[in-house]
């Protein structure tokens, strides 16, 4: 069947992306994120699972963690109260005991695999890979440490930002086992996980999404 690509907002923020960390069934919204948007997740994505919290005081929740269905991987600020909101996910949660604490800008996982920032230790991100059940790569995208914000994944599709390097795309589909196009969103933004959501199922796109980077995302299918 078709991906089908839906343009949305939160509060009129086409930067979908920073404040909903999804993964098939479950998703932890910051508290920012609007009743009529989790139905969006819910009704469109089929999300059953739903934790609203901001992880160590950090609204921009998906800058902060990384998932996939084997479980949550989350810094060492985020506090009694977030965890307890976070365990309606369902899944294990790992708490990281490092000077580390935005995961979602350093690692990207699904449930074939995952890619590391190499500015992340060796023995931190295999911790992490063996929590989360998969394979993993280090890598970089030109001179900056964080790597999430170039990637926006599922288990089928992925997004990628123009930023990353033909063999560095080549290298993460071969880990994560999907197919994967580079594009930009919201009308040429390059940190394409800060405007989608990219699921099995469907994907969010930011508001501001031009008609031509629609019709980029929709070469996926």
């Amino acid at each position: 069947m078709p991906i089908r690509v839906f343009k949305v907002s939160i509060r009129k923020n086409p930067f979908i992306g920073a404040y909903v960390a999804l993964h098939n069934n479950r998703a932890l919204v910051s508290p920012v994120v609007t009743q009529s948007f989790k139905k969006n997740l819910m009704e469109i994505l089929g999300v059953e699972y739903v934790a609203s919290s901001t992880v160590g005081l950090v609204y921009s929740v998906n800058v902060m963690v990384a998932m996939n269905s084997n479980g949550i991987v989350l810094p060492k600020t985020t506090s009694e109260e977030e965890l307890k909101e976070i365990s309606k996910l369902g899944i294990p949660k790992f708490v990281v005991q490092s000077k580390i604490l935005a995961w979602g800008n350093l690692v990207v996982a699904n449930d074939k695999g995952c890619i590391i920032s190499e500015y992340v230790p060796d023995e931190e991100a295999s911790k992490i890979a063996d929590f989360l059940g998969v394979d993993w790569l280090k890598i970089s995208v030109g001179n900056y440490r964080s790597i999430g914000p170039f990637f926006a994944v599922s288990n089928e599709f992925g997004l990628a930002s123009n930023l990353v390097k033909p063999e560095t795309l080549e290298k993460v589909t071969e880990v994560l086992k999907i197919k994967i196009i580079p594009t930009t969103l919201n009308g040429g933004e390059m940190l394409v996980k800060l405007g989608a959501l990219v699921h099995d199922k469907a994907i969010l796109v930011g508001k501001r999404t031009s008609g031509a980077e629609l019709l980029n995302i929709s070469s996926l299918n």
